[in-house]
């Protein structure tokens, strides 16, 4: 594989990732009443006002524990 064909797949993996995430945590809010998504006692889809718009804010989900630079430009 080149390295042309190599960049081009790392950069995408994480986004692939990121898209599946985004799908799955739509997905438990458009069940939430089915989908229990908890710490503890506490129903997280109750305190958030969209759990896939948790990953994208400035404090969000890939911000805080993320180790790759995140783009949205690809």
């Amino acid at each position: 594989m080149s390295s042309k064909h190599q960049e081009v797949i790392n950069k995408i993996i994480p986004e692939i990732v990121d898209l599946c995430i985004d799908n799955l945590l739509c997905m438990m809010d458009d069940y939430a009443d089915d989908i229990k998504v908890q710490i503890g006692k506490e129903n997280l889809s109750e305190i958030s006002d969209g759990l896939a718009g948790e990953l994208y804010t400035e404090d969000g989900w890939i911000q805080k524990y993320s180790n790759q630079r995140y783009a949205d430009d690809i």
